[in-house]
């Protein structure tokens, strides 16, 4: 029988499925719960599981999170639609290496000049001019999602459930 416990403070330690005389060191002296918690920062007060207080910090990295799942652009032509990547390492290189290429191409008088890219559906290539409705897509996809993250963060107390509720975001 699977057995669940908490230390003093009422947090988590885990569970253990095995004979008493084997009780990990951890867990011997410790409270056995009922249950295990649905989110392992949960607090045992005794009689039940108390809901996590959310943190600003939970909701940033909410925030990074949703950020980091990528967009579909529709290049409108053979291509077809592509899935960009906009974790961290992906707008880095949008930021470091897709953008200066693009802004240099027009400025030397040639939109038209093609730049290889890899999205998350495989290679494609882009012209300089549309690199620029690329990014056009990328902040109309972004600027809801941090619209509803600086919604969140002004309620006091943070929504227990922002994270899984999908009317606090896009």
């Amino acid at each position: 029988m699977q057995r669940f416990f908490v230390d003093e403070n009422g947090s988590y330690l885990g569970s253990y499925d095995g004979r008493n005389q084997d009780l990990p060191q951890e867990m011997a002296g410790r409270i056995e719960v009922p249950n295990a918690p649905q989110d392992a920062r949960q607090k045992w007060d005794g009689e039940k599981w108390l809901e996590v207080t959310p943190t600003p910090e939970m909701l940033t990295a909410e925030l990074e999170r949703r950020l980091s799942l990528g967009f579909d652009f529709d290049f409108n032509d053979a291509r077809g639609v592509h899935r960009f990547g906009t974790t961290p390492k992906d707008m880095e290189r949008w930021i470091q290496e897709v953008t200066p290429l693009a802004q240099a191409a027009m400025n030397m008088g040639e939109p038209n000049r093609q730049i290889g890219i890899k999205t998350e559906t495989g290679p494609v290539a882009v012209k300089a001019s549309e690199w620029w409705g690329v990014l056009n897509a990328a902040a109309a996809w972004r600027q809801p999602i941090y619209a509803a993250y600086f919604s969140l963060k002004e309620q006091t107390p943070i929504p227990s459930d922002y994270a899984a509720n999908p009317a606090y975001w896009p």
